[in-house]
């Protein structure tokens, strides 16, 4: 096996260190011995992997004893009309609801349940979020604060865009601006918490 020497970066590579992301950071170290490149891409590819697994693992969770999980309640207290439900009562087969876009639907199927902060976002701000119980990770992940109902093709468009950039796609200046207000009142409630500890 061979040996790696990795000289310490000079000042004034810490400096300039503060602009660049650790992946680029350490794609300019140069390594003796081994041959071994640190590839931003492949770097960026284990980091989407490993919050893809987690993501993966995330599930909506019974509320409350309320025989609805975290996907149907909403819906049900979103709904503009009195909502149906199935045989089981454990789903919402049908209601009326408007996302903050102007879609409009009577049809459940219609819609997702989207964070507005985006998740991937949300587990970034949590340190070590792969290393809490699956009990606190799946109460961060269905934290109804920052959940909305969305239409699923406009879902799709929104992915992890950051709240900022996803707001210009809402034309109504006044639900547009309660979405703004509601992801940083999220942010903030995370920023929070994490000073308690």
């Amino acid at each position: 096996m061979g040996w790696c020497y990795c000289r310490p970066p000079h000042l004034s590579e810490i400096r300039t260190v503060i602009n660049l992301s650790l992946s680029d950071w350490l794609s300019d170290i140069p390594i003796i011995g081994d041959v071994w490149e640190v590839s931003a891409e492949a770097f960026a590819a284990l980091l989407a992997d490993s919050y893809s697994e987690l993501r993966e693992n995330m599930s909506w969770v019974e509320v409350d004893s309320t025989g609805l999980d975290t996907r149907n309640h909403l819906l049900a207290e979103t709904s503009l009309d009195p909502v149906q439900l199935n045989k089981s009562e454990t789903e919402i087969i049908s209601g009326k609801w408007e996302d903050i876009t102007g879609f409009v639907s009577t049809d459940p199927q219609d819609f997702d349940i989207d964070h507005r902060v985006p998740f991937r976002k949300v587990v970034e701000m949590h340190t070590d979020f792969d290393k809490l119980e699956r009990e606190e990770q799946l109460a961060i992940y269905n934290d109804r604060d920052n959940l909305q109902v969305l239409r699923d093709r406009e879902n799709l468009i929104k992915s992890d865009m950051s709240h900022f950039d996803y707001a210009h796609r809402i034309k109504d200046p006044e639900v547009r601006e309660k979405f703004l207000a509601s992801a940083e009142s999220y942010i903030e409630k995370i920023q929070r918490e994490k000073e308690r500890l």
